[in-house]
């Protein structure tokens, strides 16, 4: 999409190609950032639990 070209001159069927690419492009983001979180929440608890288990290790 040329940016110097003002958003009346595109035709209609263009505007709806644009607006698809661009949804699907925040959808894979949205993804994205769900992926990331849940790894962030997995190495939060990950580390929780490493935290509360060590004063129990080697104590055998």
């Amino acid at each position: 999409m040329d940016t110097k070209r003002p958003l009346s001159d595109y035709t209609r069927a263009e505007l709806e190609e644009r607006i698809r690419r661009l949804n699907a492009e925040a959808r894979g983001y949205r993804l994205k950032a769900a992926d990331w979180k849940r790894q962030a929440l997995f190495w939060e608890t990950y580390a929780k639990r490493l935290e509360n288990n060590d004063g129990a290790r080697g104590t055998a």
